[in-house]
């Protein structure tokens, strides 16, 4: 199974810096290392770029308004970027949806602090470390929301890797372009136009086409609070 340092190994070859059967010496696979991972940050930040998504549970217990999010928390996941449509509230064995709105649209609910059955809307403040996931109206029900699975970075050359298909190739080549100028090399135009081949197939695989959804039988509702 391909490890870190075969990506490191793709990328060195693909621009020449290394030789089919060299060794990538220590200083350079750190080198390639640290560019890897801030490759892999960066595509944390965009969405055709995230791989999966995953559907995370939690208790809301009565009279609450916020969750907190993140590794150990009252959400325990790794903390998103966003979350996602798609969501839900389970009540009495029932689902009901979950609308993801924005700060302002959180912001203009006149009065917040409203117990209702269950929340028909949800905000994301992304704050670092912590998230925090506020819910109107306040309701005792169990919370489930879709997440994203975005890429993860990587401690050391040797760890495996578990990527969907077409990934591996897509981060040398993505590598191979950003590592090019630290070894004080060129890129080629083929490789360039190989980068964004592979990119353009890997994202195209992830394009979902937005549908159209109902509203009126949850909106209603936050309609109905707001108005008292």
């Amino acid at each position: 199974m391909a490890t870190v340092i075969d990506i490191i190994d793709d990328a060195l070859q693909e621009i020449g810096a290394y030789g089919a059967g060299e060794t990538v010496s220590g200083s350079d696979s750190a080198v390639a290392l640290r560019a890897l991972n801030n490759l892999l940050d960066d595509l944390r930040n965009q969405d055709l770029s995230v791989y999966a998504q995953q559907n995370v549970s939690a208790t809301l217990p009565a009279n609450t308004q916020s969750l907190t999010i993140g590794p150990t928390l009252e959400i325990d996941v790794a903390r998103p970027v966003k979350i996602e449509s798609g969501s839900f509230v389970t009540q009495s064995n029932l689902d009901y949806p979950l609308r993801v709105i924005t700060r302002k649209e959180y912001n203009d609910i006149v009065l917040k602090n409203v117990e209702g059955s269950w929340p028909s809307v949800c905000f994301y403040d992304a704050l670092l470390p912590t998230g925090n996931v506020f819910f109107f109206p306040k309701g005792a029900c169990t919370v489930t929301l879709v997440v994203q699975i975005p890429f993860a970075q990587y401690a050391t050359t040797g760890t495996t890797l578990v990527l969907p298909p077409g990934v591996e190739r897509m981060l040398g080549l993505m590598l191979a372009v950003e590592v090019a100028s630290k070894f004080r090399l060129n890129v080629t135009d083929s490789t360039v136009n190989k980068c964004d081949s592979a990119i353009r197939n890997y994202k195209r695989l992830n394009l979902k086409v937005p549908q159209l959804e109902s509203l009126k039988n949850y909106d209603g509702r936050l309609v109905r609070f707001l108005q008292g």
